[in-house]
């Protein structure tokens, strides 16, 4: 499930599989999970979901924390077009799940993810591949 852009939210199963293969760049939260109002008759407990944080972090080419901060006062950043995605593979920490450019909107995984998600037969996911750096 993705909720809000960048939140990852799976159930149990999915965790399992994900530390199994020893994936980096995320940390499983428990979230708390109760049926709605409006559910007639539910069968149990809800199934026990996780937020994955995302950890892992690198930088697009070109980027930097300066060139990103538009007031130096308030320190607030901006972040380039996010379909702009040419990573700086010199400046990423080599986790399976990471953020480019501290944009917590924006998470990209290693084909490692992938193969991991499709062997299991997990759904509700989809593994876009980024264009070539030279485009």
């Amino acid at each position: 499930m993705h909720p809000f852009p960048g939140q990852l939210i799976v159930q149990a199963r999915v965790v399992e599989a994900l530390k199994e293969a020893r994936l980096t760049g995320f940390q499983p939260v428990r979230v708390e999970v109760q049926w709605g109002k409006t559910v007639k008759s539910p069968r149990g407990e809800p199934p026990a979901l996780y937020e994955l944080l995302v950890t892992g972090t690198a930088w697009r080419v070109g980027m930097d924390l300066e060139s990103i901060t538009v007031c130096k006062e308030c320190e607030r950043i901006t972040f380039p077009h996010p379909d702009w995605l040419v990573v700086d593979e010199s400046r990423w920490d080599g986790s399976d799940f990471f953020h480019v450019d501290r944009n917590p909107n924006i998470v990209l995984v290693t084909e490692r993810v992938c193969r991991v998600l499709a062997r299991h037969r997990f759904t509700n996911y989809h593994c876009v591949p980024l264009p070539p750096k030279d485009v």
